[in-house]
């Protein structure tokens, strides 16, 4: 039988322990620190999307008057003062909230279709109620 010839103290183990851990608290800061950031510019973008919906607009050009227009809610009506409506931010929102949903249906389909991992093959009305139904 051989033996190691390494003598590792108890102090050496615990030195390594610590930085271990000091390394693991940093990392778990870092972290926290990038997903905040994301969280703060992703709603960040979204007020910027809604603001600039419905532009304000304040003089209408004909008569030098403020245009008022009002969108009907539930508890009476919302006004906003413009005379147009930027499509692009809406359709900017509507791809902000809709490519989560669509990058997960595209990921399951995936897994469903190329990574059986030795089950059974999925049936074709599967396939046709994920690809169609998403």
């Amino acid at each position: 039988m051989e033996s190691s010839q390494d003598n590792v103290s108890s102090d050496d183990v615990q030195f390594w322990e610590s930085i271990f851990v000091v390394a693991k608290i940093i990392m778990c800061g870092l972290l926290f620190a990038v997903t905040l950031t994301c969280a703060v510019v992703v709603k960040l973008c979204v007020i910027v999307i809604t603001a600039n919906i419905f532009q304000s607009f304040p003089v209408d050009n004909d008569n030098n008057t403020m245009q008022d227009t009002s969108l009907k809610t539930l508890n009476g009506a919302l006004r906003y003062q413009s005379h147009e409506t930027n499509i692009q931010w809406i359709w900017a929102l509507v791809v902000m909230s809709g490519s989560p949903y669509f990058f997960a249906s595209i990921k399951s389909l995936w897994r469903l279709l190329f990574q059986g991992s030795g089950r059974a093959s999925p049936d074709w009305s599967i396939i046709f109620m994920v690809t169609f139904v998403m």
